[in-house]
Formats: C-alpha cells, structure tokens, sequence
C-alpha cells in the first residue's frame, strides 16, 4: 500500500476500544517497592552488531545482579513527571535505581561468579590504560554516567574537531533491561551509556509478561515505529502499544551497524509499513543550549532518519519519516515523544502517573501523535511535505546522499568521487581482472553522461 491508509485503518479500529497496552498486560499494578570517582571512562563499543551474544554464564550474572535492584520512589516519580510514563508502564518495563548501594551486589558477586564472567557480562570492568590492575565493578552501574559537557549556561563544550566533549558525573542513570522474544533478559544498559568493548544494542519493547509478535497467531500490529533512544520508545509504546510495533536504536548514527538487527525485527514482526521517527530539535538559535554552529550538522537527526527509511524501502518494505512540529519544542528547542508525552499528560491535569488519571486523557494524546505519524512521507516526497525550506532540504539531501555512498569503481574512495566530477566525455579503463582481462564484458568503460552511475545500477558496461 503506497499511502498511509494502513496504518489509520488500524488506528481507528482500535480507537474504539482505547486498549492500555501496559492495562493489558497488567491489570493489576505491583506495589511500590521501598528505597533502600573514579576515573572518566571512554565509551568505545565495538561497531560490529554481529558480536557474539553473551554466554549462558554471563547472561546468568547479568540477571542475577537484576533481581537484586529495586527502583527508587524518587526514581519512579522522575519517570512519570519528566517522561510522561505511567505507574504501569514503568513496571511492565522493568527499570531500575542506579544507586551508588548497588556497588555491594557487583562486590559480593565475585563470590558466586568468576571474575572472568563478570567481565564479559559487562557489570565489571578492566582499565586498558592500567593493564597491572585486577577488574573492578563496572562504576557504571554503580551511579556514574558519561554524559556531554555542557558549559555554565548549558551549552554544549566541543573539542578543537567540533565533536562535543564528554565527560564522568555521578548522576545514577537509570538502568535499563533489554529482553529478547522469549522474554529473557540479554542485555542491561545504563540509561546514554556505553560499554568499552561491548557492541551496540537494537531496543525492541518487550514489557514483561506479554508474548512477543513471534508467538502471536494474528497480530494487531499493522505498523511499525522506530525512534531513537529507549524512553522514547516507551512513550510511544504506552500511546500506541496496541496498533504499532516499537523499537529504538541508541543513537541515530547506529542505523548502519545496526541495520541487520532492525531488519530482523521486522521479519520478526511480520509488519511492513515503518515510520521513522527521531526528535525536532532548533539548533540555528545560539540562546538554545544545543545550539550546532556548522550549518551543515545542524539536520543530522533528518538526516540519520532518511537514511534508516531509505535503507529499509531498498529491502522491499514502506519506510516513511515523520517530523514531530516545531509547536510541540519545549523551551530548550526541543520536541521529542517523552517529553511531549508529559508536557501534554501535565496540560490536561493528569500526571500523578495512576491508569486512571492515564485513561482520562489517553484519547486526545494518542490523536496528537498519530497525527504525526499520519504525516510520515516516503524520502522521494519529502521536499514535497514542506517539512522544511529548500535550503534546509538541500542540506539535507547532500548530507544523505554523503553518508550513502557506497563506491561502485573497483578502485574506490576519493578517486572513484573525483573521476565523478571529471570531463564525462572520458574513457575510463579499469584495472585488469584476475584472468587478465578488462572486468565485466572485458572492454574499457567509456564514461558518457551517465557512465559512472550506469555501472552502479549495475547496467552494461560495454
């Protein structure tokens, strides 16, 4: 289906009913639980998204350590204020306190477990740079966190290469599960964080004790949204959690090793209709904190999202891009689903985070977002949608069709990109194949108006 009729017809079907998909998991809340510096350390995850899983040893530590954490009253107020998430979704999906307490459960760990496989689990860690020093707790889940350096006024601090400077603070992230279809936990992140050596992670909402799409016999789900980062998706997840399918990557830029995991969740899903859906943020205002000064950079989130689409409609499925409305920033510049989320939940009265209170106003929040999704639009109708003025757009498109190139000449890089710019009436002889001859139908390639782009379509040659 080329228009967005799917996904409607499946929102409107289930707007009868208005299902809570954390009420339908979970009708009946668990209670609250009660409360109970070290060096900065360089985030350096390997970008290969086919790194090896955790082995069953590691994996058994990882939730070993999560069954022994509890999530903070103050923790779960911040969740419901400051994201918009109800009581429920917070349980369903399983956060916890990252409490400064929790270095004792990494400590008494080494008693249960080899060191060995607390360091491949992740919850502790070696210094490469003291490589005489035995592993220690990982402070990461401890309290500490890696986050951008922002100056007095808020303002992002960038190195002499323009790349933001990122720095160690103890402010207790929250800790975030990932569980696979069978509803095991694989993977636990601090909320922005990243482990030296340990691969990116693809975040599929999965809230605990529902069955995932693969053991459903016929699923609601007509759709699928991804976004970037996981309180996002669980913003999403509690609007439209029983139309659509959510997932998040941790990063925009984590669309390219991270492709091969978003195309098997698709499968997975059995959807084929995907919107793409990251944050709107002004970064052109220099009062803003997030102010970028290269004009260039200052679309990379349209960018990375147009990517991901395009990738995905290349694999034969509908990928689309919607933009959350520059009316929805908040006062730092920014709109992105959580915080618009609670911004909208604390306007109509309704943040004390009860499925009650939640049900009230759940309607009108769920016509605000799907109106966005209703105005996703393919990437070849993009500069039709007036998302942005034609300057923008051709920032945007160039930056796209930059970080897209794959080379299509057998010597490749930055020659391949200058023969492009070239006089195209050339001939262009490429270097001889193994058996000795010219590649493909063994002449030279003459390079006429359109002879380089011929050869990436994979048309004759000679």
């Amino acid at each position: 289906m080329n228009d967005n009729k799917l996904i409607f017809a499946a929102a409107a079907g289930a707007k009868e009913t208005q299902t809570d998909p954390a009420a339908a998991a979970n009708t009946e809340l668990i209670g609250t639980p009660s409360e109970t510096g070290p060096a900065v350390e360089e985030a350096n995850p390997t970008s290969d998204s086919e790194a090896a899983d955790p082995t069953p040893q590691a994996l058994d530590a990882l939730n070993h350590y999560y069954d022994r954490l509890i999530l903070t009253d103050a923790d779960r107020e911040k969740l419901v204020t400051q994201r918009g998430l109800s009581h429920s979704t917070i349980e369903l999906l399983g956060y916890r306190s990252n409490l400064e307490s929790n270095k004792e459960i990494l400590l008494e760990m080494a008693n249960r477990f080899p060191v060995a496989v607390l360091v491949e689990s992740g919850l502790w860690k070696t210094d490469s740079d003291k490589i005489a020093e035995p592993p220690k707790p990982n402070p990461q889940f401890y309290g500490m966190s890696i986050v951008e350096k922002r100056d007095a006024k808020g303002k992002k601090v960038r190195g002499a290469d323009g790349e933001v400077v990122r720095e160690c603070v103890w402010n207790h992230p929250i800790l975030i599960p990932y569980f696979n279809e069978a509803m095991k936990l694989v993977h636990l992140r601090p909320h922005k964080g990243m482990m030296r050596g340990k691969p990116p992670r693809f975040y599929v909402v999965r809230p605990k004790g529902q069955a995932s799409s693969a053991g459903r016999q016929a699923s609601n789900h007509k759709f699928a949204i991804v976004t970037e980062g996981e309180f996002k998706a669980a913003a999403l997840w509690q609007v439209l959690g029983d139309v659509a399918e959510i997932a998040a990557l941790p990063g925009i830029t984590m669309a390219k090793p991270l492709i091969g995991e978003v195309e098997e969740w698709l499968e997975l899903t059995g959807v084929r209709q995907v919107v793409v859906g990251y944050d709107n943020e002004d970064k052109g205002n220099e009062t803003l904190p997030d102010y970028q000064p290269e004009q260039h950079r200052r679309h990379d989130t349209q960018v990375w999202a147009r990517y991901l689409a395009r990738q995905l409609s290349r694999q034969g499925y509908e990928g689309k891009v919607c933009v959350l409305p520059d009316q929805w920033r908040d006062a730092k510049g920014k709109a992105d689903w959580d915080g618009c989320l609670a911004a909208f939940i604390k306007e109509l009265g309704a943040a004390d985070g009860s499925l009650a209170a939640w049900d009230q106003v759940r309607g009108q929040i769920r016509d605000k977002f799907l109106s966005v999704i209703q105005g996703a639009r393919y990437i070849g109708e993009s500069h039709h949608a007036n998302f942005f003025d034609p300057e923008v757009e051709r920032i945007i498109r160039s930056a796209l069709n930059r970080i897209s190139y794959e080379p299509c000449l057998p010597v490749g890089g930055e020659d391949e990109q200058v023969y492009r710019g070239r006089d195209k009436g050339l001939t262009l002889p490429l270097p001889p194949n193994r058996t000795g001859g010219s590649p493909a139908s063994g002449f030279p390639v003459s390079v006429f108006p359109s002879g380089i782009e011929a050869i990436a379509f994979g048309r004759p040659s000679g």
